[in-house]
């Protein structure tokens, strides 16, 4: 599931007009590309070092924001990356209970 939302992610354009633009305090170009990175990596490695998955938390709450903020275009571009930004934050969860 991961891994198919961010081939999406990946293919889809950054919405123009989050070009330059602050909303909810979070400037969206900075909150695309550190999300994007930590979920990268985590599709790369499998897993999240502590410093990532701390900021990845941050991006996610920023995410969260956002999404309820912006309409159309926006919506559907940050949300799927907040989606994702949870699903990574959920794996990343469940793979470290104790077996």
């Amino acid at each position: 599931m991961i891994e198919q939302l961010w081939r999406e992610h990946e293919a889809a354009r950054f919405p123009r007009a989050s070009r330059g633009r602050e909303v909810a305090g979070c400037d969206l170009v900075l909150l695309d590309s550190t999300a994007a990175g930590c979920v990268s990596t985590f599709v790369t490695r499998g897993s999240l070092d502590t410093w990532r998955l701390a900021i990845l938390g941050l991006c996610y709450h920023g995410l969260g924001l956002v999404v309820a903020e912006v309409e159309g275009e926006e919506r559907a571009y940050f949300g799927r990356l907040e989606e994702l930004a949870g699903l990574v934050l959920e794996a990343v969860r469940d793979n470290s209970k104790p077996a």
